[in-house]
Order: structure tokens, then sequence, then C-alpha cells
């Protein structure tokens, strides 16, 4: 099955052979000077590409390179979840702290709730939202942090 595809891509693709004189509008895909053992011109997957990539003067190609390099890419470090906050019981984080009840969100000191701070401008009287809570009306428990929200 396989050897039947590379067929039909070898007879619908135009074979060049690196030694030849290759025209202008390819592209021959080498890796800094090694050697490959056939270049081909792909000429109707140019076609499919999206219009921003047709450039006359560019053509995509491919290469059996030989001794062509791997890129190895290393897992992500693991996570320290020993480093976590568990000072808290699950029962002292659903009861919630003092201050928010277990909300994890006071209302904005800034604003007193609001979501937006009045001032006046040359007799104007201007509404500008309020810095501190972004317009929300509401900024994260100081004392847990938002932990009572979260958990």
């Amino acid at each position: 099955m396989l050897e039947k595809q590379r067929v039909q891509q070898s007879s619908t693709a135009q074979s060049v052979s690196c030694g030849s004189n290759l025209n202008d509008d390819v592209l021959l895909v080498k890796f800094y000077g090694r050697s490959c053992k056939q270049c081909v011109e792909l000429g109707p997957l140019y076609d499919t590409l999206p219009f921003v990539y047709r450039d006359k003067s560019l053509r995509f190609g491919r290469a059996d390179v030989t001794n062509f390099p791997t890129l190895v890419v290393p897992p992500p470090p693991p996570q320290n979840f020993a480093s976590l906050d568990r000072s808290q019981n699950i029962e002292d984080r659903l009861e919630g702290c003092p201050r928010c009840g277990g909300g994890g969100f006071v209302v904005c000191t800034e604003c007193n709730g609001q979501g937006h701070l009045i001032r006046s401008v040359d007799g104007h009287t201007v509404a500008d939202v309020c810095m501190t809570c972004v317009g929300q009306r509401k900024i994260p428990c100081q004392q847990c942090a938002g932990k009572c929200y979260l958990c």
C-alpha cells in the first residue's frame, strides 16, 4: 500500500536529481549541504495552499535527507506539589474566613461598591470607572486572598 502511494506521488510529481540545474521556481529542501537521495517538486500540493503562501518565486519541496537529525523535546519539569499551601484543612476552607464569609470577595472600599467614582470637571459631573475594582464592585479578600472562593 505504501509502495503504491510512492509510485503515484512519483508519477504525478516531477523528479529532479540533485546534480542537475533546477528551475528558479523550485525550492530544493536540503539541510545545510547534506546530500539528498531524491528531490521532488510538489505541484498538486502547491495549488491547495492558501493564497498567502502562493508565491511564484517559491515552491515547497520534499527531500529524503540522509542522516537527518531528529528534534528531541524534553518532557516538562515535574511540578512540586509539596510546595502548595496545605496549611488549611478542607473544613476550614469550606467554612470560610470571617471577613468575606467564604465568598472570596469583599465590597470595594474605594468606590463603596458602586463600580464608579463621580468627580466634577469644570462644572460637569463625570463618572469614571473605579480603578481598584475595575467596575466589578468587588475586590479579592485581603485576609484569605480568595482561597475560600477557589476551593
